[in-house]
């Protein structure tokens, strides 16, 4: 769970590090706000890491409810 959000985190700064550096080049296509408008990064990466955590819980859940032993005996 730790590694996917890290990985999330991370694609995120990236993310946002990326589209704030070619924001000039989509100004032009832009209506009603700005390519630097705050609001919407933060809003895009909540909704990124909301994403994430459900993505990599979801599978630890499902991995910490089994019984190892019967995973070891079925590999």
């Amino acid at each position: 769970l730790i590694s996917g959000v890290r990985l999330g985190l991370a694609g995120c700064a990236l993310g946002v590090l990326g589209s704030w550096g070619s924001a000039r080049m989509v100004q032009t296509f832009l209506f009603g706000v700005t390519a630097t408008d705050p609001l919407i990064y933060i809003i895009s990466v909540l909704i990124i890491l909301i994403m994430v955590l459900v993505a990599s819980a979801v599978p630890a859940a499902r991995a910490a409810s089994s019984d190892p032993i019967d995973a070891l005996r079925s590999a």
